[in-house]
């Protein structure tokens, strides 16, 4: 697959990932081509990580103690919405089987697995690491490989949708930019395996290689005010 930044930004990462401690490892793997990936995601197991959406970064995080107003954090811009749904569209074209979708208590996190996937199950374990003290980020990072090292039900595929650091502390992989996602295949005993990278804009351009392309109306169609998305979102109730 022809990637935005090219193979050696999949090839760099792969490499750190390498460097991991523990006994939930990636290996590097060959890049699969359009097909090989459609056909694999297809066939379920796999636990594919995804970072937000792109973010308003005129705004801040005004509180991360309290998460229950979402008119205080730093939310998708219209860009990101769109990005969000995209995804979601492109991998329902091209039959993704999807089970669990759990993401972050934040706002933008909520929004973009409601807007891809129609729901998202709220988990304070991929709550943004960067927010937390050095013994609660280790304690998000020691969860988070859990969740990438543990095989899907059946032959279905896993969502989880977070932050940046997380990835970082868990794999030593960073995620960038928002709106990427990063598809791993747990390999039994704890480890995982990265097998690809795609950004959000590059899972339409896969559907349409794959003759599943997305219409433009249903990418323009309206979408469910913020508000209805995140309201009564509190992790504190999770």
């Amino acid at each position: 697959m022809k990637l935005t930044h090219g193979k050696f930004v999949i090839g760099a990462a792969l490499l750190v990932a390498t460097l991991m401690s523990g006994t939930a490892t990636a290996q590097a793997q060959k890049e699969l081509s359009d097909a090989e990936l459609v056909a694999s995601l297809k066939k379920g197991g796999h636990v594919i990580y995804i970072r937000h959406t792109t973010t308003d970064v005129s705004k801040t995080d005004q509180n991360r103690e309290d998460l229950s107003d979402w008119t205080k954090q730093r939310n998708l811009s219209d860009k990101g919405r769109r990005e969000a749904l995209g995804i979601g569209l492109a991998m329902r074209a091209l039959g993704i089987p999807l089970a669990d979708v759990i993401v972050s208590p934040y706002c933008r996190c909520i929004e973009t697995g409601k807007l891809a996937f129609g729901k998202a199950q709220v988990s304070k374990d991929l709550a943004f690491s960067v927010a937390e003290d050095k013994k609660d980020a280790e304690q998000l990072a020691k969860a988070l490989k859990v969740m990438l090292g543990t095989k899907p039900a059946g032959q279905t595929n896993s969502v989880l949708i977070s932050h940046s650091g997380n990835l970082q502390d868990a794999a030593q992989i960073f995620p960038k930019p928002e709106g990427v996602t990063m598809i791993f295949k747990p390999q039994g005993n704890g480890a995982f395996e990265l097998v690809q990278r795609l950004e959000a804009q590059q899972w339409l351009q896969l559907a349409e290689k794959s003759g599943a392309a997305v219409s433009s109306a249903k990418l323009n169609a309206k979408m469910p005010e913020r508000s209805d998305l995140c309201q009564n979102n509190d992790p504190k109730n999770k």
